[in-house]
């Protein structure tokens, strides 16, 4: 029988070793020598790049809980206390700042909204209603003490130690106070405002009368008409102050990033208010004995005002001049420093140069000019060869 034709092999460009095939010209190890090896675990924290900021209070509680001996000699660095406590006591008080001003916004739209608002819409009298309809819902003793003398104290508190903490903070790691944000710079500015507001419109009727019930816009009306600009100074840089904060906060806490609706809202409300301002600022009629006693009234806001105005200059007086007077300390303590520097240096650099004294300058050829005729080529010469 005549036999099969063999099978044609591919090309050996198409040829290619099978998984379990050895290749030619490769020698393997014995597979004896492959078993004696111990490998030896890679050290993986010296893959890992340190932390370059020493704040940990970023780190949630799990990460925390597990930091290692480097971490704890990090802190120690950088005499930073325990991040586990600065991150809960800060964490809570942040809380506590923002969550203040949703209740005290609650009182501030309702507020805003029966004496500035309902004054260019609808007139005093009815403003005058608004206010007497607004006073049973917070003028009660235990909402007003919370929702509103509650929540602005513990704004006003959760804020500033907030901020002395960060000048504080930012001090130790950049050696310098950085810039305050534009929403803490007004609400600094309007806690005087509002205070001052609070003494006159609560605090002084409260002492004369025992209560705030003849207080209406009449009696902001009267503020006016004793005393026309520094009424419209006070009440137009507080409207301005509260639109500002109050607006940018709000879209700070839910993360608003396109301020163009924020700002045209706030320019209607600022427009707004300062239309009812306008409209309270004319006057109105009132009885005789009730424009005698918001007299008596403000005659003692103003002497109250005045005093601790006085004494409110001289606080942030006295602490300004402490403040210079620490920074001029610092700065005298540091250029002396530099100077001590500057002469160990120096001293340093002397004693080095008497050790290792300079070799001396070789002495100064003169310079040869044969086309001079005077010159003895015969004697140059005879030195050279000399030499």
């Amino acid at each position: 029988m005549p036999s099969s034709p063999e099978p044609r092999s591919p090309p050996a460009r198409y040829t290619t070793p099978l998984r379990h095939q050895r290749p030619q010209g490769l020698s393997l190890p014995p597979v004896e020598g492959l078993t004696v090896l111990t490998p030896s675990p890679i050290d993986e924290a010296a893959f890992l790049l340190p932390d370059p900021t020493p704040n940990k209070a970023s780190r949630s509680l799990s990460e925390k809980r597990n930091a290692d001996e480097d971490d704890k000699q990090e802190e120690e660095e950088y005499d930073a206390p325990n991040p586990e406590t600065v991150a809960l006591w800060r964490h809570y008080l942040f809380k506590v700042h923002k969550y203040s001003s949703y209740s005290f916004t609650a009182f501030l739209s309702l507020h805003l909204a029966t004496a500035s608002a309902m004054p260019a819409l609808l007139g005093i009298d009815a403003a005058d209603n608004g206010i007497v309809l607004a006073r049973v819902l917070y003028q009660v003793p235990i909402v007003e003490q919370t929702l509103v003398f509650g929540s602005l104290a513990a704004h006003l508190i959760s804020g500033a130690v907030l901020r002395i903490h960060k000048v504080r903070r930012d001090k130790r790691w950049y050696s310098r106070r950085l810039k305050m944000s534009r929403i803490s710079f007004t609400g600094y500015l309007l806690a005087p405002l509002v205070a001052a507001h609070v003494v006159v419109a609560r605090v002084i009727p409260l002492i004369k009368e025992g209560d705030s019930s003849i207080i209406s816009l009449r009696y902001i009306s009267r503020g006016f008409v004793r005393s026309r600009l520094t009424s419209w100074s006070l009440y137009t840089a507080m409207l301005g102050l509260t639109v500002y904060h109050v607006g940018y906060g709000w879209s700070r806490w839910l993360r608003i990033r396109k301020y163009t609706r924020v700002r045209i809202a706030g320019v209607a409300v600022f427009a707004l208010g300062i239309w009812g301002l306008r409209v309270v600022s004319k006057g109105c009629n009132m009885a005789e004995w009730l424009g005698k006693k918001y007299d008596m009234m403000y005659e003692m806001a103003e002497g109250l005002v005045f005093r601790w105005t006085a004494l409110g200059a001289g606080v942030v007086y006295g602490l300004f001049h402490s403040y210079s007077l620490s920074v001029s300390s610092e700065k005298k303590a540091a250029a002396a420093e530099w100077a001590h520097k500057e002469a160990l240096i120096a001293k340093a650099k002397e004693e080095y140069a008497k050790l290792h004294p300079k070799p001396a300058a070789p002495a100064a050829t003169a310079t040869l000019d044969f086309s001079d005729p005077n010159f003895d080529f015969a004697k140059y010469l005879e030195t050279a060869l000399k030499e």
